[in-house]
């Protein structure tokens, strides 16, 4: 049902699967939650990938709470299926546009169903995804996936560091950019924490007319 495309070629996809029918739905199946989901109820986390080989070379390496969307977007069904064992993912794509692209789609997601989301950040040029870390690095992999960091503390580390929170540009980024994960949040304390935190280190009002004090959509 479903296969790795092996060597060079970026003229096709990576991950080649079958065509939908009713037995095999993507946006319903997570591969290898089947020898995950006991992992994941023991640790109270699941560890989300994209593709098959990153499941299985996570396993190889003892993170066994792994489990993968094959390749497609995070879907309602595959959360409902991770409800039955834990609330607490962490995200761990592709470091290419297209993983990252899937990766917020499926946060904002996983948040609006209240789901508690951590980011596993591969720092290495040379590793694009899990299973070229665990190529590279072995069972470094375990200490790695332990490093989980919240995602909206994930995201405004990494736009404070691309950007100038003093200028007008900045602060609009930085607002267009977490606005809407923090929108998805469920919890209200939460969101008023967040936005907070914004209007203190964007120097701006939680709410206002002028313009730059953007964080009133919330």
């Amino acid at each position: 049902f479903g296969g790795r495309i092996l060597g060079e070629d970026k003229t096709q996809a990576k991950y080649i699967n079958s065509p939908q029918t009713q037995i095999y739905d993507k946006s319903r199946i997570l591969y290898g939650l089947n020898k995950a989901k006991i992992e994941a109820r023991q640790a109270d986390r699941c560890l989300l990938v994209e593709g098959n080989m990153d499941v299985i070379m996570s396993y190889q390496a003892g993170v066994k709470n792994t489990a993968a969307t094959s390749g497609t977007a995070l879907t309602p069904s595959h959360l409902q299926l991770l409800q039955r064992y834990t609330s607490n993912l962490d995200f761990c794509f592709d470091t290419d546009q297209a993983g990252l692209t899937a990766t917020r789609r499926g946060i904002g997601l996983a948040l609006s169903q209240n789901f508690n989301i951590k980011i596993v950040r591969i720092d290495d040029s040379e590793c694009k995804d899990p299973a070229d870390y665990v190529k590279k690095f072995g069972n470094k992999w375990q200490e790695l996936a332990q490093t989980a960091k919240p995602v909206i503390d994930f995201y405004f580390d990494k736009l404070k560091s691309e950007l100038d929170l003093a200028s007008v540009d900045g602060k609009k980024a930085v607002i267009g950019s977490l606005g809407p994960l923090i929108k998805r949040l469920a919890s209200k304390v939460e969101r008023s924490h967040w936005i907070s935190r914004l209007a203190i280190v964007l120097k701006t009002k939680e709410s206002g007319d002028n313009p730059i004090d953007c964080i009133k959509i919330f």
